[in-house]
């Protein structure tokens, strides 16, 4: 059974690598990829592997945390307490 498996695999990769190859106009002599299980041969590699998404992910989400308490703490207050007339002219200013 487990064979009929591999060779369903097998047989989806060598037909995606047929029409990878027809689309991109390689030729027949070119060789097919190497599809193996990446971590077939250490077991390591998939502690390793996980270790690394996961401070992959806890950096991606404490700079989503710092920006957000950036935000928050911005004062939206400021820039409605300031004259309305000064920024005008400025932008007259600027038009001129």
């Amino acid at each position: 059974m487990k064979s009929s498996s591999n060779s369903q695999s097998n047989s989806s990769s060598n037909s995606r690598w047929a029409r990878y190859q027809a689309l991109e106009l390689l030729p027949d002599s070119a060789p097919a990829p190497y599809v193996g299980n990446l971590f077939a041969r250490n077991p390591l590699q998939l502690v390793w592997y996980g270790l690394i998404t996961a401070l992959t992910w806890e950096h991606f989400y404490e700079k989503r945390v710092g920006y957000l308490e950036r935000c928050w703490r911005t004062d939206y207050a400021s820039p409605y307490t300031e004259r309305p007339s000064l920024k005008l002219r400025q932008i007259l200013r600027l038009l001129k």
